[in-house]
C-alpha cells in the first residue's frame, strides 16, 4: 500500500525540521572547538540513502552525497607552506666529502639558496643542494623528506630544527597544551615523562594540570589528575629549550606525544596552544598557591631542645643577601649585611694592634700557594663557588 502525496510531503517536512534542528544543535556544540569547515550529510547507511546516489526520501536536500564529498574535499590549503620547518633526522655523511641533513619538511618551502638557520644553536648558512634518490630538486616542499646540503658545516645533529632567519618558532623550555591521555595509569602532576616532538626527544614534567574538559558539555572541571580517555589542559616544563609552533598554525610542530620513562608506552598526545606562559618564579607562585590547601606542617620526631643537646651547640643562621657585596663578590649580599661587616672589621682592627709574637709557618699543601693561610684559601674558593643566584647562609655556633 502506497502513501498519499500528502503523507509524503509532512513526512518530508517533518524531516527537514529534524534536519535543521540538529544542524542547529552540533553548530552550537562545535562552535567552541574552532572547526572553519563543516558539512551536514542526511543519510541512512541502512538503505543507502545520500550515501553513494542522492536519494528521493530528502527532496529539500541540495547538497553532495557523502562520497562525492569524500573524493572531492579541498586539502591543499590545509598544508603549510609558509613557514619553514625542517626537524632534522639524521646526519647523513658516508663519506668526508658529503654532509647533509636528512629528514621531513614539516611545513614550508626551501630552494637552494635559501638562508636557513639552525635551533637552538641559531647558527645560519646558505642551502646549497636538496638531495633526493631522483636526483636534485630545485625546490622542496611538505610533506617531502630530501637530505639538505649547506654550503658550510654548522653544528646540527638529530633533534635540531632548520629554518628561515626571519620566520623562526617559538624556543622555550615550558608551553601550555591540550593533552588526551591513553594509559590506565593517570597523568599526575610532577611525574617525569618523555615528552617527543618532531625527531625531538626531552625529559618533561607536567607542572600544572590547568582543568579536565567534559567531552560532553565542553565544560571545564578542576582535577589533580587525568584518567584514561579524559582530556585536559596541562602546563609542561621541559630539561633542554624546544622549538615548537601553536597546533593551529603549524600541526607538524605544534603536536607531540607523551612516553612513559619506564615502560616506554605512549601514554598521551598533545596539542600546543598558542599561550605566552609567565614567568617560572610567578607561575610557581601561582601552582604554590592553588596547592597550598594541601600543604600540612609535620612536627619532627625531634626536639629542638634534644638536637641541640645532641650537637652540643645552639643553631644560629646568619642570612646575607643583596646587591651591594653581589657587585664584589657575585653571591648576592644585602647591606642587611653591614653591622656584622662593621663587626668583622672591628674585630680585624684589634687583631692588628696586638703585639706580634712568634711567627708561625703558615700551612703548606700540595698544589695550594705557598705563604698563603689555608683559611683565606678555603674562604676564597668558596666565595668563587657561589653563583650569582645563591645565597650565603653560615651556621654559627652560639656562645
Amino acid at each position: 500500500m502506497s502513501s498519499s502525496p500528502s503523507t509524503r510531503w509532512t513526512l518530508s517536512t517533518l524531516a527537514k525540521r529534524a534536519d535543521e534542528q540538529i544542524k542547529a544543535d552540533y553548530t552550537e556544540f562545535t562552535g567552541k572547538l574552532e572547526l572553519p569547515d563543516i558539512q551536514f550529510v542526511p543519510l541512512s547507511a541502512l538503505n543507502g540513502d545520500n550515501v553513494v546516489n542522492a536519494s528521493e526520501h530528502t527532496p529539500w536536500y541540495h547538497g553532495g552525497t557523502l562520497m562525492h564529498i569524500l573524493e572531492n574535499v579541498h586539502i591543499a590549503s590545509d598544508r603549510n607552506l609558509v613557514d619553514f620547518r625542517f626537524p632534522v633526522q639524521y646526519v647523513n655523511r658516508p663519506d668526508l666529502n658529503f654532509r647533509g641533513f636528512s629528514g621531513t619538511i614539516a611545513s614550508g618551502t626551501v630552494r637552494p639558496g635559501d638562508e636557513v638557520m639552525a635551533l637552538p644553536s641559531r647558527k645560519k648558512a646558505i642551502v646549497k643542494r636538496i638531495v633526493t634518490m631522483d636526483g636534485d630538486l630545485d625546490e622542496a616542499y611538505a610533506p617531502l623528506a630530501p637530505t639538505i646540503v649547506l654550503d658550510r658545516e654548522i653544528d646540527v645533529s638529530r633533534g635540531d630544527m632548520l629554518v628561515q632567519p626571519n620566520n623562526v618558532p617559538k624556543v622555550a623550555q615550558a608551553f601550555e597544551a591540550m593533552v588526551v591521555w591513553m594509559s590506565e595509569d593517570p597523568l599526575t602532576a610532577g611525574k617525569q615523562y618523555t615528552i617527543k616532538q618532531t625527531t625531538t626527544n626531552a625529559t618533561g614534567v607536567v607542572s600544572d594540570l590547568r582543568y579536565r574538559m567534559d567531552v560532553n558539555t565542553m565544560h571545564r572541571q578542576d582535577a589533580d589528575k587525568l584518567e584514561l580517555n579524559e582530556i585536559g589542559r596541562i602546563v609542561v616544563e621541559l630539561s633542554r629549550p624546544m622549538a615548537f609552533d601553536p597546533y593551529t598554525r603549524n600541526r607538524g610542530t605544534g603536536s607531540f606525544i607523551v612516553i612513559d620513562k619506564l615502560t616506554n608506552n605512549t601514554v598521551g598526545a598533545g596539542m600546543i596552544l598558542d599561550r605566552e606562559l609567565d614567568s617560572a618564579s610567578s607561575r610557581r607562585r601561582e601552582i604554590a598557591e592553588k596547592r597550598g590547601t594541601e600543604i600540612k606542617i609535620h612536627e619532627s620526631l625531634v626536639g629542638a631542645d634534644e638536637r641541640a643537646t645532641r650537637l652540643g651547640q645552639q643553631p644560629v643562621t646568619v642570612w646575607l643577601t643583596g646587591p651591594d657585596w653581589q657587585r664584589q663578590i657575585g653571591c648576592g649580599l644585602r647591606l642587611g649585611a653591614t653591622p656584622v661587616r662593621r663587626r668583622q672589621e672591628r674585630h680585624r682592627a684589634r687583631w692588628s694592634q696586638r703585639t706580634p709574637g712568634p711567627q708561625r709557618r703558615p700551612e703548606t699543601h700540595p698544589g695550594r700557594p705557598q705563604g698563603k693561610p689555608a683559611s683565606r684559601i678555603r674562604s676564597r674558593q668558596a666565595l668563587q663557588r657561589c653563583g650569582p643566584h645563591h645565597h650565603l647562609r653560615f651556621p654559627l655556633a652560639q656562645r
